[in-house]
Order: structure tokens, then sequence, then C-alpha cells
């Protein structure tokens, strides 16, 4: 049983909830005041570290269609287009695993127009993160009875646990995601819970499941996690209740079934066919048990990365270790291993990380508080090995952060230099490299290409393609851009506005609304001459084509 509950911990030692309720009357020392403002002191630098690295990546073009998904939406939303549809992978949104935080962050950019928005915002979640993270160390700390001195170094080696944590600064370095924000949420829904805060946990609880259809799970992941707090097991009911709830609701509206979320797990439901529904993905686990079993031990690394950096002792508290286990199964379970490393997909994993790290603060203190009454033989060489450890950790997680800018910022400097330089106007259609499509799509209708072959219904005379093949990040391998280029170099009607060994921009003139334009990474680009009408796509509101 994990620790934290009634039946586990010292009678002589205070249970976690009692840890996390506020300071004594006249305990809030000079002391504590300046614990509070070194802590304020290191999530603002990092606030800004992030920020300077988000702006760097915005200006260098590093943004690829994850950003694109979310900037068109909330783009659209600020214009008053309250059902967004996705250009990207050809969907409603809302589709797009039920992220309803799009809605308020549109109306956010009726002030703040500029898609760098949604970067400034995910850099602030990410700071008020660690802020929130290292308050809480410091409140549990000052509640021991160790001396000053046992106080600052732990809290030292707590601070460096969470200030070096690689997988934030992952998550800051791949475009946008509304993960960003839930880990913030998420941690706030516990603590006010342990606080017996449930006004602050039930608002912290709805905007978490806004964030999307994975954020469901950690939602439910929570509810079973307080179910191990002998004193939280009610609103552990309650918060299972509400996540199921929104689960059926999604399951009901069909907002799980975007091409990504089919893409991702389809393969589980055992079935040869498009874009399975959620269904028939859970009778597939049910029917072969054996088939998630084999894809999460095939990733223990992965696996063994979101422990390791988080400080392993979280695994001992409940509401992590219920939230990490379903987390793990989601992210570890999609098709590609990508969504669980550390490397390549880290944004997706943060929410249990940072509820990890809040376990190891608890659990560490619990553990040092216990050796409080030890010989001193014994304290003072299992305290060292602590140390050593949460030293380690962090000189393993400051290598990882040292080599994400080149990792990440894969558009050189003269190409990003170039691309400024290309004025599109913001009504005209664009057809963009999947690895920077995101800083082009604050605009009605812009189109990513991937590795395969595509067709793009065009509902403007005038369509700009952007082919940089080798630049930004991609998923997909780089495009063989040749004969794309090739044909349009041959097109009477496309008119080059750059040429640069990578990165080439056409702009296509006259072209008939309604006609489609069909790219291959093989064949290269043609374009059909003759409109066809197969889709509203091109058509107003009362069914009229627009010219």
């Amino acid at each position: 049983m994990p620790l934290g509950t009634e039946e586990s911990v010292d009678p002589d030692y205070p249970r976690l909830i009692e840890l996390m309720r506020p300071l004594r009357e006249g305990s809030v020392t000079t002391t504590t005041r300046v614990l509070w403002v070194l802590a304020g002191l290191g999530a603002l630098v990092q606030f800004a570290v992030l920020l300077i690295y988000s702006l760097n990546k915005f200006h260098h073009f590093d943004l690829s269609e994850d950003y694109g998904i979310v900037n068109q939406a909330t783009y659209l939303i600020a214009r008053g287009h309250l059902n967004p549809f996705d250009t990207i992978y050809q969907d409603q949104f809302w589709r797009d695993q039920f992220s309803l935080l799009a809605w308020p962050l549109g109306a956010l950019r009726l002030v703040a127009r500029s898609g760098i928005t949604l970067l400034v915002i995910q850099s602030l979640s990410l700071a008020a993160t660690t802020f929130v993270l290292l308050l809480v160390a410091i409140r549990v700390l000052l509640r021991q009875h160790f001396s000053l001195a046992w106080r600052l170094v732990m809290l030292a080696g707590f601070g460096l646990l969470i200030l070096t944590d690689p997988w934030l600064y992952e998550t800051a370095s791949f475009d946008f995601h509304f993960q960003s924000i839930a880990a913030l949420t998420l941690l706030l829904a516990v603590i006010g819970f342990l606080r017996q805060r449930p006004w602050l946990a039930w608002i912290m609880i709805g905007l978490t499941l806004l964030a999307g259809t994975s954020e469901i799970l950690l939602v439910i992941g929570l509810g079973l996690g307080l179910l191990l707090l002998a004193q939280r097991r009610v609103q552990g009911l309650l918060v299972v209740a509400v996540g199921l709830g929104w689960l059926a609701v999604d399951l009901i509206l069909g907002a799980h079934q975007s091409t990504t979320f089919a893409l991702s797990y389809g393969y589980l439901s055992q079935v040869h066919r498009q874009n399975p529904s959620l269904m028939a993905i859970i009778e597939g686990v049910l029917a072969h048990p054996g088939l998630p079993l084999h894809v999460l031990a095939s990733r223990h690394s992965a696996i063994g990365e979101i422990l390791g950096y988080s400080g392993v002792l979280g695994v001992l508290f409940g509401p992590a270790t219920m939230v990490t286990l379903l987390a793990i199964g989601a992210n570890g379970l999609q098709h590609s291993a990508a969504f669980l490393s550390l490397q390549s997909g880290g944004f997706q994993n943060f929410p249990e990380v940072v509820l990890l790290e809040m376990g190891t603060v608890l659990m560490g203190t619990w553990l040092l508080a216990r050796l409080r009454s030890s010989p001193r033989w014994v304290r003072w060489p299992l305290g060292g090995a602590m140390g050593v450890v949460v030293v380690m950790i962090a000189a393993l997680g400051i290598d990882v952060d040292r080599g994400i800018p080149p990792q990440w910022l894969t558009v050189p400097p003269r190409v990003a230099a170039q691309l400024q330089t290309v004025a599109i106007p913001a009504d005209d259609e664009v057809v963009v490299s999947e690895g920077i499509v995101g800083r082009f799509a604050d605009r009605a209708d812009v189109f990513a290409i991937f590795a395969r072959d595509q067709h793009f219904q065009a509902c403007s005379s005038t369509i700009f393609v952007v082919v940089a093949a080798r630049n930004g990040f991609e998923i997909d391998p780089p495009i063989r851009s040749a004969g794309i280029v090739r044909d349009l170099d041959n097109d009477h009607d496309a008119i080059m506005r750059l040429r640069d060994p990578q990165v080439h921009v056409y702009e296509l003139q006259r072209q008939p609304v309604g006609a489609f334009l069909s790219f291959s990474s093989a064949r290269g680009v043609k374009v059909s001459r003759v409109p066809a009408f197969g889709d509203e796509r091109c058509t107003d509101e009362d069914g009229a084509a627009l010219s």
C-alpha cells in the first residue's frame, strides 16, 4: 500500500494531508519569507529562459503541425469562427481529442492576436508549475523538526530536482500542447484536496478535463489515487465519477475520433479498417491483453526515464501512482514509442512527472524524518546516499537539457531569415512542409505536406507553396521535395518567390476555385484545372460557390 494512507504512516509522523495544511499562526518567519522569495525568483528566471527559448523557436520557424493545429483554431475562434475546421488533419477541431481549452485561448487572442501568445502561455504555465512545486517543498520541510541546516540542504536537493527536470524543457521544446497547462491544474487539484480546499480542487479538475481526452484519464487516475488516502475517499469516488461521466460525453460525441487518435491506437483494435473507434480499441485490448503488455515491456527504458528524473520515490504517493499507471498506459501504448520517450514526446508525460515530483518531496521528507530518529551510523550514510542520488539525477537531467537546443532548433538562421522576407496575405491559402507549418497556420486554410500522397481542395485563386523538406521538426520521414520543386518550376502559373538550397516558395495564381492539388513525395505535384465542388469547403453559408 502506498505511503500516505492512514494505516501505513508512523503514528509519530503527521499524515501527508496534515503536511499540506497552512502553516500555524506565527510560524511564518523571516527564513520562510526568504525561501518564498527565492522560489519565486527561481521560477521567474525559468520563465525568462523558457520564454526566450520559445520566442527563438518562433522566429526560427521551428514549429510543426501540433502548434499549427492550435494556432489555426485559436486564430479562427478569435475571429468569430466558433466551430473551427482543422485543415491540417481535415476535421473539426473539437474532434481532435476534445481540447476545449482552445476556446478560452481563442478569446485571449482577441487582445493578444499573435500566435506567440500560445508560447507565452505555455512558458508561464511551466514556470508556475515549478513555483508551486517549490512552495510545496518549503511548506513540507518547514513542518519538520530538523535543524535549519538540514532543511536548507533538503530544500536545495528538492529544488535542484525540480528546476533541472528535463521533461519540462522538452515540453517547451516541442510546439504547443495543452499538457503544459494540465500539469499545473492537476497539481493544484491535488493540493486543493489535500489542503481541504474543495473549491480550488474542483475548479482545477474542470480545467484539466477541458484540456483533452488524454487528460480525462489523468483525472480518473487522480480519483483512484485519492481512494488510497483514508480521509479523501469520498472525494476520490466523486472525481472518478466526474471523469467517467466526461469520458462518456467524449464517446457519445465521438470527439476522440480524430485522425491522430486512430493512427496512434488503431492497431490495438485488431481490426483492419481505417479510423477504428475507441470502443473497438477497448474491445481489442480485452480480447488480446498480451499485446499491450508486450508493447509496454518493450518500452521499459522510456518508463524508467519517467520514474528516474522525477526522483523515483514519488511512486509511493497514492495519487501520483495511479495517475502514472494510467498515463503510461495511454502514452506507452501508442503506435509510436516516441510518445513515451523523453527525447521526442516529453509533453505527453509531463503531468504525471509533476505529480511524481510532488510525491518525491513528500516521501523523501517522510524517509528523512524516519532517519532522524535512527542511530547516527545509519542516518548519515543513508542521508548521504539519498543526496548523491539527487545530484546524479540532476546532473543527468542537466546533460539532457543542454542537448535540447541543437535537437529542436533545426531551421538554420539563414533559412529562417529568408522565410521572414516572404509576405503571404492572411486570406491566401498555404501548403507547407510539415516541419515548419506551425508558423503559417494563423489563417483559415493551411495544409501540411507529409511523406505520403495528399489531395488539397483549393478555395482561393492564389495559393502559396512552401517546400522546406528537411527543416523543422518532422514526425514523418522528410519528404523528397525534388519532384514537387521540378513540377512547380515547370508550371506557368507558378511564380517563384524564394529559391534556396533548403527552401522554395511558390505563388500559384489563376487557380480555379474548388480545384484539387495533388502532392506526392515521389511524383511531385499535379493541379486539377477543373473545379470540383465535392464538399462544403468552397461554399458560403447559402451553399453558393465562393469566387
